[in-house]
C-alpha cells in the first residue's frame, strides 16, 4: 500500500504561499495559487525546493509580490532536512506577484535554472553553478507584461537550444476588477473566468547568445487565453516536441510541432473537450503511458463536476476520453484540481496520478474550499482507485491544494512530492511505502540535443520482456516542474 506522511516540518521546510485575500479584494487573481519546482539548486546531485511566494494588496488594490523560497538539502546519513537559501541564492525576490516556476537549463551549461511566472512579468534566474542565481530576464529579451500562469522550456526548433512557451490566463487588472457574487448571490465573491476575456500565449525563441525573441507570430498556431497549465515532450514520437496546454473554460489545444511550426490539432485528436463534448475548466496536466502500451496518454484535472480526464492514445494521434472506464470519474465529481503527477509510487511497473485539490472561490455550495487531494492507484493499466484515505494524515485531510511536483528526495528509490497550499504550508510527502519491489533511476544528458532532452523517449526492457516508457517532459503539473530524472519501478 502506498503510504505519504507529511514530514515538512520535521525535514525544516517552514514555507506558505500568501495569496493577499486579507486585503478583502476578492480579485480572481487571489484564486491561482503557486507552485513549486525540484531541481538541484546547488550543484551538490541532490534535488532541492523553490516554491513561488505569491502576493499580497496594498491598500489601493494594487498587487505586489511576496518573496519566494529556497531550499537546499542539508541532511546527512539519510537524514531529510533542508535549510532556507533564498536570501544566499538571489531566489528570493519579489518584484511579482508570483505563481509558479519552470526549471530548465537555458544556457545548457549544467546548472539548473528557474523561471517565475505571475502577475505583471516574469523573474529569469540564471543559476551561476556555485549555488548563487543572477536575475536577467529584461537583459534576456523575456520582455511579457501579461498575466502569466504556467511555463515549459523545450527545444521547438531543432537548434538544440531550450526555447520557452509562456501560458497566460485572462486580461484582469485591478482596473478590470469587477464585483461578483457567490452561487447562491448572497455574499461577495470570486468571478468567474467566463468575466473575462483570454490573453494569447508567448513563444519566445532561443537566440545564439542565450537571449530570447518573441516568435509567437512565426511558429504558427498557439492558444489563445485562460491558460493554466502545459506539458511538453514528443506525443506522435516524430521526433519533434509538442506541447498539450490546458485552458480554464475554452477549449485545450494540443499544439503538434513539425519541424519548428505549430498546429493546434486538439479537436482532430479529440482531446479539446471534455467527455460531454464541452470545454472545461482544465488546470492540472501531465503525460505519461498509464496501460504500458508504448503510447503517451493526457491526463487532465478539471473544475468540481467535470470529470478529470485521461485521454488514451490509440496511434498516438487519436485519444479516448476513457475516465468513466477507469474509475476515474467516480473519484473526482465534486473536487477542484491543480497539481497534478504521474509517477509510479509503488514500483509496481503501473505509473499512478496524484492530484493536489482546493477550491477557487470562497462560498462554494456543492463542496467545501479546502479539498483532500486524490492518490490514485492505477490497477494493472485498467483501472485506477482511489486510495487517500489510507496513505497518510496529510492524503486523508483536506487542503488548499495547488500546485505538486515529484522528486525521490531521499534517493531511496522512490517518488517522494512536494505541494504548495494557499495560505497553508509547503507540505513535504515522503513516500515510505513498503520496498517489495527495485527501481531505476536515469538521468539523461544532452550533448547533441538540450542538456535537459525534452522530447526523449526512454524505453526499459524487463526479464518478462515487458516495456516500460518514460518522457522526458518540460512543465507538467500546475505551474510546477518534477526532477528530471526518470524511474522506473
Amino acid at each position: 500500500m502506498i503510504r505519504l506522511p507529511d514530514v515538512a516540518a520535521d525535514a525544516g521546510v517552514l514555507f506558505t504561499y500568501q495569496n493577499g485575500e486579507a486585503a478583502g479584494q476578492y480579485s480572481i487573481l487571489e484564486s491561482l495559487g503557486g507552485g513549486v519546482s525540484l531541481v538541484d539548486l546547488d550543484s551538490d546531485g541532490r534535488i532541492d525546493i523553490f516554491a513561488a511566494g505569491g502576493g499580497q494588496f496594498d491598500n489601493a488594490g494594487i498587487p505586489h509580490g511576496v518573496p519566494s523560497y529556497a531550499a537546499r538539502q542539508t541532511g546527512m546519513n539519510g537524514d531529510l532536512h533542508f535549510t532556507d537559501s533564498g536570501a544566499a541564492s538571489g531566489l528570493n525576490q519579489a518584484w511579482y506577484y508570483s505563481h509558479g516556476a519552470a526549471a530548465g537549463d537555458f544556457d545548457n551549461d549544467g546548472f539548473s535554472d528557474l523561471l517565475v511566472t505571475g502577475f505583471g512579468g516574469l523573474q529569469l534566474f540564471q543559476g551561476m553553478g556555485d549555488g548563487t542565481y543572477r536575475e536577467c530576464a529584461g537583459v534576456s529579451g523575456l520582455h511579457d507584461s501579461g498575466w502569466s500562469s504556467s511555463a515549459a522550456w523545450a527545444d521547438l526548433n531543432g537548434d538544440s537550444a531550450p526555447d520557452l512557451y509562456v501560458v497566460h490566463y485572462v486580461d484582469w487588472s485591478p482596473e478590470n476588477n469587477p464585483s461578483c457574487l457567490s452561487p447562491d448571490g448572497q455574499q461577495q465573491d470570486i468571478c468567474s473566468p467566463r468575466q473575462f476575456n483570454g490573453t494569447p500565449d508567448v513563444v519566445y525563441l532561443s537566440q545564439a547568445d542565450s537571449s530570447f525573441a518573441d516568435w509567437s507570430g512565426q511558429c504558427g498556431e498557439i492558444s489563445s487565453g485562460k491558460g493554466l497549465g502545459i506539458v511538453a515532450g514528443d506525443f506522435d514520437g516524430d521526433g519533434d516536441v509538442d506541447l498539450y496546454v490546458t485552458n480554464d473554460t475554452v477549449r485545450n489545444s494540443l499544439l503538434i510541432n513539425d519541424g519548428g511550426q505549430l498546429e493546434d490539432l486538439s479537436e482532430a485528436h479529440g482531446v479539446a473537450y471534455g467527455d460531454s463534448g464541452l470545454a472545461e475548466g482544465s488546470m492540472g496536466v501531465d503525460a505519461a503511458d498509464y496501460n504500458n502500451d508504448g503510447l503517451v496518454d493526457l491526463f487532465v484535472a478539471n473544475y468540481e463536476n467535470e470529470s478529470f480526464a485521461l485521454y488514451r492514445s490509440f496511434d498516438g494521434t487519436v485519444f479516448q476520453h476513457l475516465s468513466r472506464r477507469t474509475g476515474i470519474t467516480a473519484a473526482c465529481r465534486l473536487t477542484v484540481g491543480w497539481g497534478t503527477v504521474v509517477c509510479d509510487l509503488d514500483n509496481d511497473t503501473h505509473e499512478d496520478i496524484f492530484v493536489s485539490n482546493g477550491h477557487v472561490i470562497r462560498h462554494p455550495q456543492s463542496a467545501s474550499v479546502a479539498q483532500p487531494p486524490l492518490v490514485l492507484m492505477n490497477v494493472s493499466g485498467e483501472r485506477f482507485t482511489d486510495i487517500a484515505a489510507q496513505a497518510g494524515d496529510y492524503t486523508s485531510g483536506q487542503h488548499f491544494g495547488r500546485g505538486a511536483a515529484a522528486a525521490d528526495l531521499d534517493q531511496d528509490g522512490d517518488s517522494d512530492l512536494v505541494i504548495s497550499r494557499v495560505n497553508q504550508p509547503l507540505a513535504v510527502l515522503r513516500n515510505q511505502s513498503p520496498a517489495e519491489n527495485r527501481s531505476l533511476s536515469v538521468r539523461l544528458v544532452g550533448t547533441v540535443s538540450s542538456r535537459i532532452p525534452v522530447g526523449a523517449r526512454v524505453v526499459a526492457e524487463l526479464r518478462s520482456k515487458k516495456k516500460l516508457l518514460r518522457l522526458q517532459k518540460g512543465g507538467t503539473s500546475y505551474s510546477s516542474t518534477s526532477s528530471p530524472e526518470l524511474s522506473f519501478g
